[in-house]
């Protein structure tokens, strides 16, 4: 009786160690996929912000440039679409 109550301990712990292990991973999982999505949504603010203040520069492409607003093309591998 004592050593089938042990085994089932036993077991009882291998479970909860098991389901420990796969927490950890769902938690790991889940923290890096935030991270990428977050890393994502970042970078098209950034690329965003770029086309908006390339647009200016070109809209105001009659002024001289100190007179500006925006700043010029300096990263042609970002597309902005097409600009008249």
């Amino acid at each position: 009786m004592w050593k089938s109550f042990q085994r089932s301990v036993r077991g009882v712990l291998r479970m909860i160690k098991s389901i420990n292990a796969f927490a950890l991973a769902l938690l790991i999982v889940s923290a890096l996929l935030f991270a990428g999505a977050t890393d994502f949504e970042a970078e098209t603010q950034q690329q965003d912000l770029y086309c908006e203040m390339t647009g200016y520069w070109l809209e105001d492409s009659h002024l001289p440039p100190e007179e500006r607003r925006g700043w010029p093309e300096y990263n042609k591998s970002i597309y902005c679409g097409v600009r008249t």
